[in-house]
């Protein structure tokens, strides 16, 4: 392999994912449900995977001024583009979380940084900690 084709194939498995594509990948297994409803584990959601159960749920909910109380109790329903600017939030927050939680995640192949931000997409931080054992595996 000549050396070009090597540094090619190394930066783009270090380039990172993009907002599509991780989207893609969470609302595959999520879907996409603009009213609220319990999920195979019984938690309360919505839009694409959004915990209504979470600590945070109410405070994100005011940040984009939408009634949390009204989208729990199943009264109203969420237009596309507020799906997305809470899938969004959420995303951020994912994120972050695994950025914390994997220090050297910047330098991770692609692949590797989606299924971390997919995981504590949809373990959040705190219990995104239980799978450290992973971890070992991933450094």
């Amino acid at each position: 392999m000549k050396f070009d084709s090597l540094v090619t194939k190394i930066w783009e498995s270090m380039e990172t994912f993009t907002y599509d594509e991780i989207k893609s990948l969470i609302q595959q297994h999520e879907g996409i449900h603009s009213t609220a409803y319990k999920d195979s584990k019984g938690i309360w959601t919505v839009g694409i995977g959004f915990n209504l159960e979470r600590p945070d749920a109410r405070a994100i909910f005011k940040q984009l001024n939408l009634d949390y109380d009204k989208v729990f109790k199943q009264q109203v329903s969420l237009t596309p583009e507020q799906i997305v600017a809470l899938f969004t939030v959420s995303l951020k927050i994912a994120t972050q979380d695994a950025k914390k939680f994997m220090p050297s995640f910047d330098t991770l192949p692609k692949n590797v940084k989606m299924v971390l931000v997919d995981l504590s997409f949809n373990l959040g931080y705190s219990r995104l900690g239980i799978v450290t054992g992973k971890q070992i595996f991933i450094s």
